[in-house]
């Protein structure tokens, strides 16, 4: 009897360890997410700081204006010539919400 139970615990032994290797990637997906809102929200508060932008943006960002695309050094070039002047309304899209990412 005591063989049987070697091969049954031999057996299940990769189930449990699959079984935790699932229950761990809903955490991972949510940690990804919730970095995901972070830069979003740092993005949000830092977009007229064209040195706080440089570090945040992509080296190949680039920005769809009316009438044109224009690139990461371009975007900055414009925020350094024309600062913001005054309190911006806030954006709509401030509390957006991640849907059909993950």
């Amino acid at each position: 009897m005591r063989s049987w139970d070697r091969v049954i615990g031999y057996a299940l032994l990769p189930l449990a360890l699959l079984s935790c290797h699932v229950s761990r990637e809903p955490k991972s997906d949510e940690k990804s997410k919730q970095e995901l809102l972070a830069l979003e929200n740092r993005w949000l508060q830092v977009e007229d700081d064209p040195v706080a932008l440089d570090d945040i943006l992509a080296s190949d960002f680039l920005h769809v204006v009316p009438g044109a695309i224009i690139t990461k050094n371009q975007h900055l070039q414009f925020l350094r010539e024309h600062p913001a002047g005054g309190k911006r309304p806030e954006p709509a899209f401030r509390r957006s919400a991640c849907k059909g990412l993950w």
